[in-house]
């Protein structure tokens, strides 16, 4: 069934977008701790010496600019990284967690971790970042509305739409990007599946999302393990990339222009509250 819902102007009848989650070191230490990130906790390692390089390459050829979601940790660790994605172009947005207390209550969420988060990356390029997504998949309202309050102009975290959407309490606006799992690649390689099978499963979710009226967002990782970060698994995606840029109407966007264009189409009233 077709989505209704008429785009904001100024965009492609298909808009769509790659985000690739950064994890190197940071979501390894976690199991590791900091002096234990050998052997088994290196995956993080392999995407930045060979997955990076790779995805970057793959990009540059095909003339796509991304969005990067980078942990703070490993953007400090690893500034060169940053300077590689920024001189091709490529947006550098937040990845962290919000943590939640055992029995949270309203307000009871540790937030100030988001504003440290944005103050790094500003730091460290020059610019303030303008998305963030949940490492943890937890978002709150109260989240939201800090995100709003630094200035953020989307938020990438939720799983419930087709197409993007705006949220908003006052003069304060946010868009929402939302993702969806069998365009993750996490979701294949973390169960250990088969490369053919999850070009089949995108190539199948491609044209049912884009008959439905849908956007594509497509989500990578950098790590080794769990990531297109080796070899065959990039030829996947430049084989995807190929095959979805050449499709009738299509066109990519980075996510903080893909934000920018929903936010400025969207009338007052159908901007969403926080809560709803």
């Amino acid at each position: 069934m077709q989505n209704t819902h008429p785009l904001p102007a100024g965009l492609a009848r298909h808009p769509a977008t790659i985000s690739i989650n950064v994890d190197i070191e940071a979501v390894d230490a976690l199991g590791a701790g900091e002096a234990g990130l050998f052997g088994k906790f290196s995956y993080g390692r392999y995407g930045l010496r060979e997955g990076l390089p790779r995805l970057l390459a793959l990009l540059r050829q095909t003339g796509i600019r991304a969005t990067f979601f980078v942990v703070p940790a490993d953007a400090l660790r690893h500034p060169r990284m940053l300077e590689a994605l920024a001189a091709d172009g490529h947006e550098i947005a937040v990845q962290t967690s919000i943590w939640l207390p055992a029995h949270p209550t309203e307000g009871s969420e540790d937030l100030d971790s988001l504003a440290q988060a944005c103050e790094t990356l500003r730091g460290l390029t020059g610019q303030a970042p303008l998305g963030w997504r949940a490492a943890n998949g937890i978002v709150t309202t109260g989240a939201l509305r800090r995100l709003a309050e630094l200035g953020m102009t989307y938020d990438s975290s939720f799983l419930d739409d087709d197409l993007p959407y705006v949220m908003g309490e006052g003069a304060a606006r946010l868009v929402e990007l939302p993702v969806f799992d069998y365009l993750n690649d996490s979701i294949f390689y973390g169960g250990r599946h088969p490369t053919d099978r999850v070009a089949k499963v995108w190539q199948e979710e491609t044209t049912a999302m884009l008959e439905a009226g849908a956007y594509l967002h497509l989500v990578l990782h950098s790590r080794g393990d769990v990531g297109t970060a080796r070899e065959i698994r990039v030829d996947v995606l430049a084989r995807w990339l190929e095959r979805t840029a050449a499709l009738p109407g299509v066109a990519f966007y980075r996510c903080c222009d893909l934000a920018r264009i929903w936010l400025e189409g969207t009338p007052a009233e159908a901007v969403e509250a926080f809560a709803s």
